[in-house]
């Protein structure tokens, strides 16, 4: 990716940023899973997964994902649509 924000950092790093920075202020104590989720028509796929703290890559610059947050129990949240 290499379009710029308005301050001239790439939306990529912009993006790794913020969920880098997003992600450090999730509570040690929590078993989280962050997930890269691609969605296909009535399909859905993980193809990317870390625990917190690790790095995540992101399979495709030319896709669009999802980033989710994944609890020890309950439903995922969604950190990020349309992200690629």
């Amino acid at each position: 990716m290499k379009e710029t924000t308005k301050d001239g950092e790439s939306k990529m790093e912009a993006a790794q940023r913020v969920v880098s920075d997003l992600i450090k202020k999730i509570p040690n104590g929590l078993n989280v899973e962050i997930h890269v989720v691609k969605r296909g028509l009535g399909s859905v796929s993980v193809v990317a997964k870390g625990k917190y703290g690790e790095e995540i890559r992101i399979p495709s610059a030319t896709e669009k994902y999802e980033i989710q947050w994944v609890p020890k129990t309950g439903l995922p949240v969604v950190m990020l649509k349309d992200f690629g």
